[in-house]
């Protein structure tokens, strides 16, 4: 899903139990980051192609792996902490773990997946992957070009992360599992 970032309050930094009352009280999503709230914006055609091909591409490069392929609608973040997020893809692998607050955030995801947009790229590589790193069980980050063909990974490599680039004609593991994806199934 593209999104606009746009701050919904005007205090500079916000707890988890006040975007516990955000999320309850709207009707559209939220993001918590660094102790910003920001509104979740609608998706354009392009958005939506890239992640439904994407989704469907780690559908098929994960079979029989024990992992299952999650939308957007899934919201993610810390066991412990302030960080709520949506990206456009979320791999599980093995019985998922929860958040108490609010509930059904999934603490133990595997791969993420997000797709830049031209408002959105500079959040998405920064405070945001921030937050993904520090989740414990996040082995990548995939990130999906919206301007070119290329995919950019950005994968745990012991207590750190190393990122790969990924164009026309190429392939990427995934770490972890017996899994790897082309760009080009991606953008086709």
């Amino acid at each position: 899903m593209a999104y606009t970032a746009e701050v919904i309050a005007t205090r500079p930094f916000h707890t988890l139990d006040d975007y516990v009352q955000v999320e309850e009280d709207s009707a559209i999503r939220h993001e918590l980051v660094g102790g910003v709230i920001m509104a979740m914006a609608g998706g354009t055609v392009e958005h939506g192609r890239l992640s439904g091909n994407t989704i469907t591409q780690l559908n098929i490069a994960l079979r029989g792996t024990g992992c299952v392929v999650l939308s957007s609608d899934v919201r993610v973040g810390h066991a412990q902490g302030d960080f709520r997020a949506y990206p456009d893809a979320t791999v599980l692998c093995g019985a998922p773990t929860y958040a108490n607050k609010p509930a059904h955030t999934l603490t133990n995801p595997r791969f993420l997946v997000e797709v830049l947009s031209e408002g959105t790229a500079a959040y998405d590589r920064g405070a945001k992957l921030e937050g993904y790193q520090a989740i414990p069980s996040v082995e990548a980050v995939i990130f999906v070009s919206q301007e070119a063909r290329a995919i950019t990974v950005v994968r745990r490599a012991g207590e750190r992360f190393e990122t790969s680039q990924h164009g026309a004609g190429e392939r990427f593991l995934l770490p972890g599992v017996a899994a790897a994806l082309t760009v080009d199934s991606i953008y086709d």
